[in-house]
């Protein structure tokens, strides 16, 4: 059963759950995506100008916007609240919506891809309509984890975080180490980072993309501990680890692939071989990588339907969405509804 009743957030029992180390590798998460990494790659050395334009002038004023709006306003539901609050519950509505939307479609292609790269570490001839029920079965999986308790299902994207990392890690690392052996696939100088304003503009939406999602934890502000404390140091804090790795392993994968190699669905695989092999040691830690690449890809979807489930729910409790979006959990007093 689950319960209906609106009322305001802090009488709907919503726990609180999530501390400060939560919300960092939570953040961390969201944002830094392994699926993504290989698109930005595939601009070529001009991809660094354009991670380093799109961190001055977009990432900071958006990381201190969304620490402001989420410190002052702790209110249940993020980015619903806060537009409910500058232009009326109609508005705020229809961002829930769209934001709520946004997920649901963006979700069957990052699945797809989960089993694209399935396919790429153990079965290359994996015929789609597997990859389908694949990409089924995972749309299950998060909706059940949206709707277990928080203070389980944040493990899902606290684990990913640190995948995500580790994946970074090895990319990184491991180009600097090729580069000292074999040379590098892409000559990284001045003239070829300086951006061309062609082609490589149709490029710049993945990069912005990539920087996406500060304001999601705000999503669960009623679960948060200590939101006017934990929300700017958590986005100062998981705002530099983030734009570090993203430069980090954007570099090793240019520094180990050439530009027409890199393939947007097995790049990241491709690149682990090139530097680890495909046999022994190498191709067993091969295998494990790719392993927590799978996994954080089902821990991003997770973390981002958390953030957009909540907000619909709270729009629909506050009736600025249709109802069945407002059903809560009875026990865990989780958006249910709005994950089915």
């Amino acid at each position: 059963m689950a319960d209906t009743t609106a009322g305001a957030p802090g009488q709907r029992g919503y726990k609180k759950v999530l501390k400060g180390l939560d919300l960092t590798l939570f953040t961390v998460c969201a944002i830094l995506v392994i699926d993504q990494l290989a698109a930005s790659a595939a601009i070529g050395p001009q991809s660094v100008f354009w991670w380093i334009f799109t961190m001055v002038l977009f990432f900071i004023p958006y990381g201190l916007i969304t620490a402001e709006l989420g410190s002052a306003y702790p209110d249940q539901g993020g980015i619903y609240a806060w537009v409910r609050r500058a232009f009326g519950p109609r508005w705020g509505g229809r961002t829930a919506w769209l934001w709520w939307i946004n997920v649901a479609l963006w979700q069957p292609s990052v699945f797809i891809l989960f089993a694209g790269i399935f396919a790429a570490l153990f079965m290359p001839d994996l015929p789609l309509w597997s990859q389908i029920v694949i990409a089924i079965a995972l749309t299950w999986l998060t909706v059940w984890i949206n709707i277990v308790q928080l203070d389980i299902g944040k493990w899902v994207p606290n684990l990913g975080a640190i995948f995500k990392v580790a994946i970074m890690l090895a990319i990184g690392i491991g180009g600097f180490v090729y580069a000292a052996n074999h040379g590098v696939a892409n000559e990284l100088t001045i003239s070829s980072m300086t951006p061309s304003w062609g082609a490589s503009l149709a490029f710049l939406p993945v990069i912005v993309y990539n920087f996406m999602g500060f304001e999601l934890m705000s999503g669960a502000s009623a679960e948060m501990k200590n939101p006017a404390r934990d929300v700017p140091l958590t986005i100062a804090l998981s705002g530099i680890l983030i734009a570090a790795f993203y430069l980090f392993a954007t570099i090793g994968i240019l520094i180990a692939l050439p530009l027409d190699e890199i393939n947007l669905v097995s790049g990241i695989i491709d690149t682990l071989r090139v530097f680890l092999g495909e046999g022994g040691a190498g191709g067993a830690l091969v295998i494990a990588l790719g392993l927590m690449a799978l996994y954080s890809f089902v821990a991003n979807m997770v973390t981002w339907t958390m953030g957009a489930n909540r907000s619909a729910a709270e729009a629909a409790l506050d009736g600025n969405l249709p109802p069945m979006f407002a059903r809560l959990h009875a026990v865990h007093k989780t958006p249910a509804s709005a994950a089915i």
